[in-house]
């Protein structure tokens, strides 16, 4: 998806899944668009490093940082505070 359609799409497709899992016709603390490039940009970020760059290969899995990095922003998202 990210190769075909770019970065601002991805996003924007996260936002709508957000918007959607969240409910549409709730007041949010954030925007969702906003949060959602910060989380793709934070995935790309860390692809590039690991993946080009070769920082961290032996020290984290891909998955592991994907399956963090997701629960973090959604826990923040959920939160009530």
């Amino acid at each position: 998806m990210y190769n075909k359609n770019g970065f601002g799409y991805v996003a924007q497709q996260v936002a709508q899944c957000l918007k959607r899992f969240l409910g549409d016709d709730k007041q949010y603390k954030v925007d969702l668009l906003l949060a959602s490039k910060v989380y793709v940009g934070s995935l790309l970020s860390f692809s590039i490093l690991h993946n080009v760059v070769g920082v961290n290969k032996d020290v984290f899995n891909i998955d592991e940082v994907v399956d963090t990095a997701t629960e973090i922003f959604l826990r923040g998202l959920l939160s009530e505070d």
